[in-house]
């Protein structure tokens, strides 16, 4: 069964609450993150998380208004502005 998760929600829970990371450290983080839960990595694995990371920061001329999940430190450095719900916030919906 494939794997609907987009990549940007597998990244957001690598790089939640450790503030600013570098690229090589994200990359890291999501392959242990993807490995936890069974996601195989796509063909260029890596180049996809950098396009993620631009897609989903505000602040980046790549940016396209899907949610502004990523801050750009600069110098390949980045963090994730947001955090997963927690389940009590996610069971209080229904």
């Amino acid at each position: 069964m494939r794997d609907n998760t987009p990549m940007y929600r597998y990244m957001i829970w690598a790089m939640e609450g450790r503030g600013e990371m570098s690229n090589p450290d994200i990359y890291k983080q999501v392959r242990t993150i993807c490995k936890k839960f069974g996601r195989e990595l796509p063909y260029e694995w890596e180049a996809e998380i950098r396009q993620t990371l631009q897609a989903h920061c505000v602040s980046s001329p790549q940016y396209q208004e899907r949610g502004d999940y990523f801050e750009d430190h600069g110098y390949g450095k980045w963090s994730c502005k947001v955090n997963s719900p927690s389940l009590d916030e996610i069971l209080a919906r229904f």
